[in-house]
């Protein structure tokens, strides 16, 4: 289940068995709390996503034994400062608890101590109506079911005459649909699905800017609801409203990787990293699988593992131009990613590895520890991808004058 980069089966097989396993036979629940004592006393080395990966099997596992755990013998990590692994690994747990229940059921299972790492309730942040007029007409006509040629039409006739820019008014109509459509996962489908078309006309024209403009919008509804985020923006990516781009873009502007001690935020951020990736990744892999589905012959296949796409013959120009934009779309995310990490440290680490050795307990220190942390999780996860842009990265890298972290990167991809 903790395997590096990914586990042989999906998570959830792990999760099952163990559970089986407890209920079966009687010395498994002894052998499993010692070797969670052991991963938790390595938790501020742990990988990131290992982190990640043992607090949602054990908010499982918790889930199916009536959520008794001993937490008095955790209770130390709550003097902890709030960056420590131990203190947020807790509080992703809780997290995951109430993702798999509801908060008033957590709150009243966890002991009164630990109800400080308890996330806020779930519920969306709202819009004052009654102080923003427009914000109230724009949710008359969601309401109303105006379709969506109507709203864009009446969206550009007021677009003159109203004090909001067009960054604004984008950010603005995405959190009245959200806030609309907050009462289920279904009604926010329903709604986005069915206000598409005003929404890409804005971001067609605004660029990515816009796109973070829609994304700021779903951290302001659902601030207080991390899987809501995540769920949101992951429907975004889905209707093309927002690129992986923009998404690093955004994470990197709002800086969530120098806030080591907000745990809930970063995981936040975390996942919403993780789906727009793997989303990418998928793309690329079902634009090659439609390839392969050409039947394409030895050659074929070759030119398509080496990436060139300008030899392949006999497919559809269409379908590989589609492979090609989404092999860039792939490449421009992870050199991005790269790159903003590299903006993000100071070009005099001649060597970021031994910068991070020296670091101390302290604030500063725990944020540049933290976010080298993420880095490695990153580059472990993400091998295939970093290593098909490693030429272009290092080319990007060495503008920046950044040969600290491109040493870090060459170790970890082993080239």
């Amino acid at each position: 289940m903790l395997g590096l980069p990914h586990s042989k089966f999906r998570p959830v097989m792990y999760a099952t068995l163990m559970v089986d396993l407890c209920k079966l036979c009687k010395t498994f629940p002894r052998a499993m709390s010692a070797c969670v004592r052991e991963c938790f006393a390595r938790m501020n080395t742990m990988d990131m996503n290992l982190r990640f990966r043992l607090a949602e099997w054990l908010a499982y596992h918790l889930s199916c034994f009536e959520y008794v755990w001993p937490w008095s013998k955790w209770e130390h990590v709550l003097t902890k400062p709030e960056h420590d692994g131990q203190r947020q690994f807790c509080g992703l747990v809780l997290d995951k608890l109430v993702r798999l229940s509801y908060w008033e059921r957590i709150h009243s299972v966890v002991p009164p101590q630990f109800q400080v790492l308890l996330p806020p309730k779930p519920i969306p942040a709202k819009i004052e109506y009654e102080e923003n007029e427009l914000a109230a007409e724009i949710l008359q006509k969601v309401r109303a079911k105006t379709s969506a040629e109507d709203l864009d039409v009446w969206l550009e006739s007021i677009s003159e005459t109203n004090e909001l820019s067009a960054f604004d008014l984008c950010n603005l109509l995405v959190r009245v649909i959200l806030d609309a459509g907050s009462k289920s996962y279904t009604h926010m489908l329903t709604l986005l699905e069915r206000y598409t078309g005003p929404l890409v006309v804005r971001v067609t024209a605004l660029g990515r800017q816009s796109e973070m403009s829609l994304i700021d919008g779903v951290m302001e509804v659902w601030k207080e609801a991390p899987q809501r985020v995540v769920m949101a923006v992951d429907r975004l990516m889905t209707l093309r409203l927002v690129s992986a781009e923009a998404v690093i873009s955004w994470i990197f502007h709002k800086n969530p990787f120098k806030a080591a001690n907000d745990s809930l935020s970063f995981a936040t951020v975390w996942e919403v990293l993780h789906c727009a990736l793997d989303k990418t990744v998928a793309r690329v892999q079902d634009a090659k699988e439609d390839l392969v589905g050409h039947n394409l012959d030895i050659q074929g296949l070759s030119l398509l593992e080496e990436k060139n796409l300008s030899n392949i013959k006999d497919v559809p120009e269409d379908l590989l131009a589609y492979v090609k934009e989404t092999l860039a779309h792939q490449e421009a995310a992870f050199v991005l990613l790269l790159t903003s990490f590299a903006v993000e440290w100071s070009p005099s680490y001649t060597s970021v590895e031994e910068h991070v050795a020296k670091c101390t307990d302290s604030d500063e220190d725990a944020h540049i520890v933290f976010q080298y942390n993420c880095l490695v999780a990153l580059l472990r996860e993400y091998n295939t991808q970093f290593a098909m842009i490693s030429g272009l990265a290092a080319d990007k890298l060495k503008e920046l004058e950044a040969p600290g972290l491109l040493e870090a990167i060459q170790k970890y991809l082993l080239l």
